[in-house]
Parts: C-alpha cells; structure tokens; sequence
C-alpha cells in the first residue's frame, strides 16, 4: 500500500493553486489535474505521492514570483493551520515542554505510514523523529522540521533552535531534528 495522507492537510494548497488554476494545469502532473475540479474530501485519504506533486507545482508556481524559502514556509504555515485552525482544541494550554505527545498523534491522524517520536533530552531539548514514514523526499524533510519549528515557537519556545542530524533521504534510518530553546 502506497503512503497516503489526510485531505485536511491539502485543504489550503489545493485551494492556492485552484486560484491560479490555468497556471496550476501547466506546472502539475495530469495525475493530480482532479484536485483543481473535484470537491476534495478532508477526511478522505490521498496518495502523499500526489501531496508532493501539488507542492512542487506550488513552488513552481512560487519561484515565478519571487517567492523564496518555500518548503520552509509550506510546513510554518501548516503547524499554524493546526495551532490557530482546526486542531486548536488539541493544542491549547500547551507549552514546549508539552508539545510532544500532541505532534505525535496529529502526525498518526494525518498520514497512514510513520510515527513521530519526540525525547525530551534535557528541560529545553527534544530531539523530534519521524520513522518508518512511507514516502520520504527532501520537500518533506523540509517543510517536517519547518513545521516543528514553528509549532514549538507558538507553544512559547524561546530562542528555539533546530537542527537536522539525520535524514531517510541521505540514507538515514529515520529523520531526527535537535530542538532546543531557552527553558522558562
């Protein structure tokens, strides 16, 4: 079975790139054509394969506007989409410190392949991991450690930093992000 995620996390690029449908049929692949016209289904699952298709079609569309810093930006503005948006619930009264267990099961209630495992190494230091994910490319390693990022800078993490130490596309077993912020 091919890696597959949730229709809720392709809501805001599927509606991106319908604005700019006649561009959009020009950069995308004719397999993922159906997203500009059908309804799409938030709680439907779709090959990640095609995820990947539509933001590289995305960034193309992006880099012909100047745009920089793409995957970065995709993965900052999904962990706000799920801070702010719908899984608020999920995540208020949160702090850095407690963050984990909750990007946890939101990676298991997004995607059919893969866990998210975070350690807390020390007060301000967990190292993030994401294993046995089915479909991983250089896009998602990025926007995956963007969207840490971001998530633990809304949880209050202070002069948070984070690190890439391994990564499944260079042949690593799993990818792992250090992160580390000033503890309060």
């Amino acid at each position: 079975m091919k890696a597959q995620i949730k229709g809720i996390c392709l809501l805001e690029l599927v509606k991106s790139l319908r604005r700019r449908r006649e561009e959009a049929l020009e950069v995308l692949p004719e397999a993922v054509h159906y997203f500009l016209h059908d309804k799409l289904q938030i709680s439907q699952w779709y090959p990640e394969e095609h995820h990947i298709q539509l933001i590289r079609g995305f960034a193309t569309l992006l880099e012909r506007d100047g745009v920089k810093d793409i995957y970065e930006t995709a993965g900052a503005v999904h962990a706000r989409n799920h801070v702010e948006g719908v899984y608020e619930h999920l995540l208020t009264g949160t702090n850095a410190g407690t963050l984990s267990v909750r990007l946890a099961a939101l990676w298991g209630a997004m995607h059919d392949t893969g866990r998210v495992r975070v350690k807390t190494m020390s007060p301000g230091q967990v190292q993030a991991q994401v294993l046995d994910y089915g479909h991983p490319t250089t896009e998602m390693c990025t926007m995956v450690g963007a969207y840490f990022k971001e998530a633990y800078r809304l949880s209050g993490a202070e002069n948070l930093r984070v690190t890439k130490s391994a990564c499944c596309v260079e042949g690593d077993d799993v990818c792992t992000w250090e992160i580390a912020w000033d503890p309060s």
